[in-house]
């Protein structure tokens, strides 16, 4: 192995697409070389390896360590990066099997519950179940009394006097579940252990190479539905919730199943709350961090981003990536699949000011053309995606079960990937840098999302353990982007109380703006969507964002509950003082484009950009609810049930050392004839990313009360985007 001298530890960019390869089949050393060159060829910046189920060496072999390296080097000789895919296959966390094998005290636990009714009065004794026990508790089924009953139990037994009444005898353990061989997701120690047989391993061999060629590793599919139930949990989680809030959780434990009382909500809030803390501390955190000593950076995603409640499956799908560097979201098995996912994902990177936002994108789509991977990246892009990872690159020329084939080597795909990758490397070099710019905040109902979940749902893990979410926060981020094309900046309710203050801009008018040191946006509306619950520190920016005049609009059912034991009555205050006949705050319903446009074009007559077009509308099935689309994922695998998407005309605001750049884009099949109104007046010109082309673009200044707009009209082919940049 050659040696390399060690970078400087933040990587350049590498602006191009970058495939995950699959190695499939009996690997040969002359081969990889020829198509890795051929990769280059092919106008990629790099790739990442996939280690599939018919590969040959098996993943933990020194053998494949050894073709691992060779890859390694080539790619360096033709200068493509390479992102180290963590593990075998997918889901990310057994190292290869190789967890289970030597460690199997570290593997994925869950919690079970054993629960019983009874009548007192009478002696109660029994035999402690199998587990770790974390909680034990009686619980009055009339009253909704709680009594801990762990000072009860002795030598392996809980033995307790049954009070008067009807009481349900709850005792909950942890266990080990082990499912797939994963690790722990939720326990620091855990992950350490998988980071010891996995990344380290690759380490040892090709340090000279991290840092430089080796320049991002990628997790899979870390997801907790993985666990029986989706009930993923870990023996040391009441000792580090009681050192987080400061009192021991285990009178909250029956909230994860029943209702407990008026301290239902916040009791799920806090217990799944911190559940998604714990993931993102324990998992993702220590993944960043090891890529951090080791001088390269972290993406990956989650399973089943589009499901509109994450509770049951990563927790949180904005907060775990506040310790990513570079978030990142899955588009696969249709078109337009992660439309709503990857909205929620690049606001996580707004929020917590991460400039890079990854997608796997393409994979497992039967009938998909050239055309379709242009579509595609149309509406990524537009939704706030800027580093495209296409799923697959194949090292033998049969994707079977998984296509497309996207190597240099495919006869429908290989003559068009060069054209390709000059056009998204056009596109991701103007994305990857500076601000958003956006007129309008979307609170994140995350505190709703937990409420409303319980771990006897019902539902299939898989698709969040739910069988259904009230929720439209999904479907009105869709509206935004698609039907009214103003762009928007879902907000999480943490990010809101901590980083995000009121301002007033150039005209004396209130706007909230995020303390970020690259994503400095300020928004001037702040729209709440369809819940029940909040917090008391989000609502109380927005309040005071209302009394200093700022616009604040709901969309459905205004929460009355807190995320916080016993502040219910100051949730009520706040929404009542917004809302109620004093405050200026308004709701519409039922949500409708119609709606939602009137109600914005009222708050914000002239807002930073409106596009306005007769064609190129919207298409697909306005009726699906967002969860359908997982549903029928899950059911097909085609998502012919859910949706007929043809794309949409959309758009995204970047602006950079006083330079503004609007990414336009057109992916359905019909002409779009456009006049676009910017705030503000500027001088502009069009760059066309399929032939590197620019011009002057003709506009017109005007004045509208006062303020300085700018209009121009653009027409976009069918499945075509520009990017029209200019200085104000």
């Amino acid at each position: 192995m050659r040696e390399q001298s060690d970078k400087s530890d933040k990587p350049a960019e590498h602006l191009s697409s970058r495939p995950l390869w699959f190695w499939n089949g009996a690997l040969d050393a002359n081969e990889i070389r020829s198509q890795v060159a051929a990769t280059k060829n092919a106008g990629y910046a790099g790739f990442g390896i996939v280690a599939s189920r018919d590969v040959a060496p098996a993943f933990t072999t020194d053998e494949y360590l050894d073709a691992f390296a060779i890859a390694v080097e080539s790619a360096a000789d033709h200068e493509l990066a390479v992102c180290f895919y963590d593990d075998f296959w997918f889901p990310t966390g057994t190292a290869g099997g190789a967890l289970a094998d030597r460690h199997p005290e570290a593997l994925s636990k869950r919690l079970d519950i054993h629960a019983i009714d009874i009548s007192g009065e009478a002696m109660y004794s029994k035999p402690l179940p199998v587990g770790h026990l974390m909680a034990a508790v009686a619980m009055n089924t009339k009253t909704l009394e709680r009594i801990d009953l762990r000072t009860f139990i002795a030598d392996g037994w809980l033995n307790w006097k049954v009070h008067r009444g009807r009481w349900r005898v709850m005792l909950f353990t942890c266990v080990t579940d082990g499912a797939k061989g994963l690790v722990d997701y939720l326990d620091p120690g855990s992950v350490r252990t998988f980071l010891e047989l996995a990344y380290d391993r690759f380490y040892n061999r090709l340090h000279p190479y991290f840092g430089n060629t080796i320049d991002m590793a990628f997790h899979d599919e870390t997801t907790m539905h993985w666990v029986e139930g989706g009930r993923a949990w870990t023996p040391r989680f009441n000792e580090l919730f009681a050192e987080h809030y400061g009192f021991d959780p285990g009178l909250l434990y029956p909230a994860l199943w029943f209702d407990i009382g008026p301290e239902t909500t916040a009791a799920r809030c806090l217990l799944f709350g911190f559940r998604s803390e714990l993931y993102s501390t324990s998992l993702i955190r220590q993944l960043n961090e090891w890529c951090a000593d080791h001088h390269i950076r972290l993406t990956g995603h989650v399973d089943q981003e589009e499901v509109a409640n994450p509770t049951g499956l990563c927790g949180d799908l904005m907060k775990i990536f506040q310790h990513q560097d570079i978030p990142g979201v899955d588009q696969i098995f249709y078109h337009g699949r992660a439309k709503m996912a990857a909205k929620i994902v690049s606001s996580a990177a707004r929020n917590f000011d991460r400039p890079l936002v990854m997608c796997e994108c393409y994979g497992v789509v039967e009938g998909i053309d050239v055309t379709g991977l242009y579509r595609e990246a149309i509406d990524l892009f537009a939704r706030g995606c800027n580093l495209l990872m296409p799923h697959a690159m194949w090292y033998r020329a049969d994707p079977k079960n998984y296509p497309p084939d996207l190597s240099p080597h495919d006869s429908q795909f290989g003559p068009h990937l060069e054209q390709y990758n000059a056009w998204t490397t056009r596109i991701q070099s103007v994305l990857q840098t500076g601000r958003s710019v956006a007129d309008i905040a979307v609170l994140y109902p995350i505190d709703s999302l937990h409420a409303e979940y319980r771990f006897d749902a019902g539902g299939d893990p898989y698709l969040g353990g739910l069988t259904d979410s009230r929720s439209d926060y999904l479907e009105l981020g869709e509206m935004l982007v698609s039907d009214i094309r103003r762009d928007f900046t879902f907000v999480h309710p943490d990010v809101l109380a901590s980083k995000v203050h009121v301002a007033f801009d150039e005209q004396g008018k209130p706007v909230l703006s995020i303390d970020n040191d690259g994503n400095r946006e300020s928004w001037r509306v702040v729209v709440i969507p369809d819940g029940t619950t909040v917090s008391v520190s989000a609502l109380q920016v927005i309040k005071a964002f209302h009394d200093a005049g700022g616009v604040v609009i709901s969309t459905g059912r205004l929460p009355q509950q807190s995320r916080e034991i016993g502040s219910d009555d100051a949730v009520v205050k706040i929404i009542n003082e917004l809302f109620g006949a004093d405050g200026h705050a308004t709701t519409i319903g039922p949500l409708t484009a119609a709606a939602l446009r009137a109600a914005l074009d009222q708050a914000l007559p002239i807002s930073d950009t409106r596009i306005e077009t007769s064609a190129g509308e919207r298409t697909g099935d306005p009726n699906i609810a967002p969860g359908d689309l997982a549903a029928d994922t899950a059911a097909g695998g085609d998502g012919a049930k859910a949706v007929a998407w043809s794309g949409c005309v959309s758009y995204l605001h970047k602006e950079t050392g006083g330079t503004n750049h609007w990414f336009i884009g057109n992916s359905t099949d019909s002409k779009a004839d456009l006049k676009i109104t910017l705030r503000g007046a500027y001088r502009l010109s069009v760059l066309d990313p399929q032939t590197g082309e620019s011009h002057d673009l003709a506009t017109r200044i005007r004045s509208d009360g006062g303020v300085a707009v700018t209009e121009f009209d653009l027409t976009l082919a069918p499945v075509q985007a520009l990017i029209v940049t200019g200085p104000e």
